[in-house]
């Protein structure tokens, strides 16, 4: 299902494959499980399965699903109640009602929001954008070219029902990693390549790189430097913390982000390319948890800090004025935050 193209393929299955126990409705006898008890199973079940907040169609599908899976739809017509869809619409009504199981992120509209559980884990599976985004990277990778439709029908066929991408993030994944590639006749052939820039082999000297720069940057202004799993740390004279440094080549920040706390004394840096600006900003809006967490971490383009350690001198207050000179910006996609409802 893609909201944003109202476009939904479904599939029919016969209806041996249905679930032999049926969800019951409040006045019928036996013990099924109570229709509110599937809808709450169902919307927990697929939140945590994709470990990021779902629009609000999502969610409404996945209890409606559920339902139908667990036969609270009579499979004979004569069996249909004429009160159905009342019925159905006040299961989901009072489920994304209470705010105890969800919590809605983008105002009060719950149509145009953002549903996490109120009570999440502290730890999750990486999320399904980032998932998505590691899957588009290794069919570049096995690729010398592609178009645009063989890598959307590829990850639609590893994230299929709920979890099938949307265009955006896969165009977003392709302008971020990739580059057209060109024809023969000097026209567009419509194929694109991954960018030499971003090989494996390219990313990983860029990381050894900006490790020695900052590793050089700290020793410039007094700073012992150690690692800490994956972090570069700088430690004041007396050993204080002062700042953490996290490099990477790709935009999967809710790595370090969501990472449970306490988090580290100091104050955190991410350290990545330029181009994952758009992609890292249409994570932060799809993902107001994650746009949340991630408030107060300073982004450090390589570029910059190239820049930045070609200084000659620096001082702890020109570092802290250069870090703040070159957000990661992207006027095609600007970041919203948005605040828990």
């Amino acid at each position: 299902m893609r909201s944003e193209q109202e476009l939904a393929q479904g599939l029919w299955l016969p209806s041996s494959s249905l679930s032999a126990e049926s969800a019951a409705w409040p006045g019928q006898q036996g013990d099924a499980p109570q229709p509110d008890e599937t809808v709450r199973a169902a919307l927990q079940a697929d939140l945590l399965a994709r470990a990021e907040p779902a629009p609000y169609l999502v969610e409404y599908a996945a209890g409606l699903a559920a339902l139908a899976r667990a036969g609270a739809v009579s499979r004979s017509p004569s069996g249909i109640p004429g009160d159905l869809l009342t019925r159905v619409q006040a299961v989901l009504a009072r489920t994304f009602a209470d705010r105890s199981f969800l919590k809605l992120y983008g105002g009060p509209a719950e149509e145009s929001g953002w549903w996490w559980l109120a009570a999440g884990p502290a730890e999750t599976a990486l999320p399904l954008s980032d998932r998505i985004e590691v899957e588009a990277v290794r069919f570049m990778q096995r690729r010398p070219a592609f178009t645009l439709e063989e890598l959307e029908q590829t990850l639609c066929g590893l994230f299929t029902g709920l979890q099938a991408p949307s265009p955006e993030l896969v165009q977003a994944c392709l302008e971020s990693y990739a580059e057209r590639a060109p024809a023969q006749d000097g026209e567009s052939s419509g194929q694109w390549r991954m960018r030499a820039s971003d090989t494996a082999e390219v990313r990983r000297a860029d990381r050894q790189e900006m490790g020695a720069l900052v590793d050089r940057g700290g020793r410039a202004l007094g700073m012992q430097v150690t690692q800490d799993g994956a972090a570069l740390v700088w430690l004041d004279p007396a050993g204080k913390e002062t700042w953490r440094f996290y490099r990477m080549a790709s935009s999967l920040i809710s790595r370090y982000v969501l990472a449970p706390p306490p988090r580290p004394p100091g104050r955190m840096v991410l350290v990545l390319p330029g181009s994952r600006a758009r992609r890292r900003a249409l994570k932060l809006r799809r993902d107001p948890r994650l746009a949340e967490a991630a408030r107060g971490w300073p982004i450090l383009k390589f570029r910059h800090l190239r820049e930045i350690g070609s200084r000659s001198s620096l001082t702890p207050e020109l570092w802290e004025a250069l870090l703040d000179d070159d957000p990661l910006t992207d006027d095609a996609t600007q970041m919203r935050l948005f605040s828990a409802g």
